[in-house]
Order: structure tokens, then sequence, then C-alpha cells
């Protein structure tokens, strides 16, 4: 594959890596647990074919840093919302009683950080 079809194939790689990102923002905030898995998947998939580009592919990615800063920060948010969802749920389950941290030491002496989770009868 010749430089410019290497730089159609990359860019079009990175099209679809920003679509990814963009649906996974979507069912984020939608909470569509299905559709994030989905993207997650798809995205790990297309970063395996960026990985996987051979080693002459890594010139060829320096005229795409902008492309990639922004790709970046689309993962960043999408991570910042994956954190504050995290955050909303164990503050639920807190408020439920079904969540809580432990404070106690562990089986090494450290000071644990686990989490205790209280499981409800099931009748």
């Amino acid at each position: 594959m010749n430089s410019p079809d290497r730089s159609a194939h990359i860019a079009e790689l990175l099209r679809a890596v920003k679509a990814t990102l963009e649906s996974e923002r979507e069912a984020l905030i939608a909470n569509d647990a299905e559709r994030i898995v989905e993207c997650s998947e798809t995205k790990m998939k297309h970063m395996r074919r960026l990985n996987d580009l051979p080693a002459q592919g890594v010139d060829v990615l320096s005229g795409f840093a902008p492309d990639l800063r922004a790709l970046a920060e689309l993962n960043v948010a999408n991570g910042a919302l994956i954190a504050r969802r995290r955050q909303e749920t164990v503050w639920t389950l807190r408020q439920l009683g079904l969540y809580e941290r432990d404070g106690g030491y562990d089986a090494y002496g450290s000071m644990g950080n686990t989490v205790r989770t209280r499981h409800r009868a099931v009748v």
C-alpha cells in the first residue's frame, strides 16, 4: 500500500473511531448499557487495527496529529461521563444500603480500601 492509499486508509479508520466515540457518548448520556458495550468493543477493534499498522504507519500518523488530539479529547470526555455514572451508581447503592467502603485493615496490615457489598435476601 503506497503512502496516499495508506493515508486514506488511516483517515477512514480515524473517522470510524470518531463515529464510535460519538456513539459511545450518546449511549452514555442515554444510559444505554448494551450500546455502551457495543461501542467499547468496536472502539477496541479500531484501536487494534491502528496498532497493527506497519511501522511506517507511524510516520503517516504524524500528519493526523490534530485528528488524534481531537479523538483523545473525545475519549477523555467519555471517560469523565463513565466516572460520573459510576459515582452516581455508588451513591445510589449506598443510599439503598447495598454498598459501603470497609475502613479496616487488610490481611497485610495496610489500611484496607475494600468494598463490602450487602446482598439482599431473595424470597
